[in-house]
């Protein structure tokens, strides 16, 4: 049965995931694939364009019209690297940080929803398993 399979529960997960999140994220009106780099940024600012594609798993093209539209709506800004004259890091603008924190609240609540009725010890594994197949299909590339 489909059910037993990995890549079949990774799909519908993904997907169940993904429309909640989704949802919730037009809702305060960002568009899909920004709250990925507001988050990552978050985590640590002044990111090239180049790490912040890695990170977020976005290709080029893609992320520099993300990146457009948020310097735009005042989400984040782009400095010429100190370094690299030919690149730029991008930061968060104040009204980016207050974004971030709305994500992390709404990623939160879609953790917890998956997780509900699991105990720490399953959450852990949960997640160290993911990260094995993560590392797993990584290498494959």
């Amino acid at each position: 049965m489909l059910d037993d399979e990995l890549h079949f529960l990774l799909l519908r997960a993904f997907n169940h995931s993904n429309r909640r999140i989704d949802a919730a994220i037009r809702a305060i009106g960002l568009l899909p694939g920004q709250p990925k780099i507001i988050e990552c940024l978050s985590e640590r600012d002044g990111r090239t364009a180049k790490e912040i594609c890695a990170e977020c798993i976005l290709d080029k093209s893609t992320m520099t019209g993300l990146l457009r539209r948020m310097e735009q709506r005042g989400l984040v800004r782009r400095r010429v690297s100190e370094t690299d004259r030919r690149s730029y890091r991008v930061f968060l603008t104040e009204s980016g940080r207050d974004y971030a924190a709305r994500i992390a609240a709404i990623m939160h609540d879609a953790d917890e929803t998956a997780m509900r009725g699991m105990d720490e010890k399953t959450r852990r594994r949960l997640r160290e398993g993911l990260r094995h197949v993560i590392a797993n299909l990584e290498e494959e590339h």
